[in-house]
Order: C-alpha cells, then sequence, then structure tokens
C-alpha cells in the first residue's frame, strides 16, 4: 500500500469531521451548554449546579464508588465474544473512573494506588484494542474510497498483512483482558 494515497484519504476525513464540529458548535445546543459552564464558573456554588442540572453535588467518594460499580458491572459482562462495541463502552467507563482516581491522588490519600494501577492498565489494553479497530475501520474505508482506486494493484497487495497485523494486535489485547481484568476485581 503506498501511503500517499491513504494518508490523503486520512487528511479528507480529518477535514470532514473539523466540519462537522464547527456544525456541532454552531448548534444552540451547544450554545446552551456554554451558558450552562459560565453559570457554573461565575456561580462556582452547589446551588448554581443543582439549579442548571436539577440535582446535588456527589461526593467524590460517591463519584469513586458509582464509576467502580459501573466499570465492575460493564466488565464482568466481557467475554470471549463481545464486540469491539463493547470493549470499547468499557473503555469509556474506564477512563471516566481513572478521571476520578486522578482527582482523587491529587486532593485525597485514601483512595488505593493499586486500584489506580490497575485502572491505567486496563485502560491502555483497551486503548491500544480500540485503536487498531480504529485503524481497521479507516482502512476499511479507505479501501472503498477513490483513492484507493489509484493505488497500483501491485502495491495494493500490502494491505492484506497490514490487516492480520491489526487483528492479530486485538487479538492479543483479547487475550490479555482476563488477566488484567482479574487483576483489577481483586482491588
Amino acid at each position: 500500500m503506498e501511503i500517499e494515497p491513504f494518508a490523503s484519504f486520512i487528511k479528507t476525513t480529518r477535514v470532514e469531521a473539523y466540519e462537522n464540529l464547527r456544525a456541532a458548535m454552531a448548534d444552540e445546543r451547544y450554545a446552551v451548554l456554554m451558558e450552562g459552564l459560565r453559570d457554573l464558573t461565575t456561580n462556582n456554588s452547589a446551588d448554581a449546579i443543582e439549579e442548571h442540572h436539577g440535582i446535588g453535588p456527589v461526593a467524590a467518594d460517591d463519584q469513586l464508588s458509582i464509576a467502580t460499580a459501573k466499570v465492575a458491572e460493564h466488565g464482568d459482562r466481557i467475554t470471549s465474544n463481545s464486540t469491539a462495541a463493547e470493549l470499547h463502552k468499557l473503555r469509556i467507563k474506564v477512563k471516566q473512573l481513572r478521571y476520578i482516581l486522578d482527582f482523587l491522588a491529587v486532593h485525597e490519600s485514601d483512595h488505593s494506588a493499586e486500584l489506580a494501577e490497575t485502572t491505567r492498565e486496563l485502560q491502555e489494553l483497551l486503548g491500544k484494542h480500540q485503536d487498531a479497530i480504529t485503524v481497521k475501520e479507516a482502512l476499511a474505508a479507505y479501501e472503498i474510497s477513490s483513492h484507493a482506486r489509484s493505488v497500483p494493484v501491485r502495491e495494493s497487495g500490502l494491505v492484506e498483512p497490514f490487516k492480520q497485523q491489526l487483528a492479530a494486535c486485538t487479538d492479543q489485547c483479547r487475550r490479555e483482558f482476563p488477566e488484567i481484568w482479574a487483576r483489577w476485581k481483586f482491588c
């Protein structure tokens, strides 16, 4: 696979994504979100949060318990047959937990360092898996694009080994998951 057509395809995809982002930021919902954030930073009070969202603030320990329970609940459902989307959903929950753990590491000292470390390991593994999936999806989209049609047939034969490398990466992540998950659950 010659890199230039693929790089051109990725650049075009990125430009389209930025255009979609600009459109989303021009939407009224974005303006409402920004207004709410300005109110929160201006008032910086629990009353402002409650007024804007209709809920009261939740303590960091409660947030940690909630996030940990969500990770545990979703992670326990992961099997060798789970889809990439299910693993990605777990990755998002793990990232949210990691944000809370990072916050607690700065502001408090009574959270588990072992939980933080295994959460980081789990996040990295799931991130590596998702990166390979994202590249496979981009490659599949590229193969049916006009950019790919400009590549000589002899060079397009390099795509298959790359796909196999990505598949091997996702397989390895899936094999490593049970061990890391067991360590995380033990924390």
